[in-house]
């Protein structure tokens, strides 16, 4: 298994709307939970 330094911690994460727009310039899926 290989490890990648753009893999997202998995649980909370604080992201700012600038790093927001960063991720969807590639396949990704965001969930936001309020």
């Amino acid at each position: 298994m290989s490890f990648s330094n753009q893999t997202i911690h998995i649980g909370k994460y604080r992201a700012s709307a600038a790093e927001l727009e960063r991720l969807t310039r590639q396949p990704v899926r965001i969930e936001r939970i309020r």
